[in-house]
């Protein structure tokens, strides 16, 4: 498992800076899927173990999570 990118994370970063730029709020955050659900849809097929498979989907997600902090 890896990630494809993150040129969707990006786009949605930039739109969200934007909105804070014209209203800015109290505070604000910027949410994303934990690994649990998105394992749960994708579904272990090649990993020996559920734990093993959640630390690869965390692994492929930790760049959109790097983006967003």
């Amino acid at each position: 498992m890896s990630s494809k990118g993150i040129e969707d994370a990006e786009t949605d970063i930039v739109c969200f800076r934007r909105a804070l730029d014209l209203a800015p709020p109290e505070d604000a955050f910027m949410t994303a899927a934990s690994q649990g659900p998105v394992s749960m849809f994708l579904g272990n097929v090649h990993h020996r173990t559920e734990e093993e498979f959640l630390y690869a989907v965390a692994d492929a997600m930790m760049p959109e999570y790097r983006a967003i902090a």
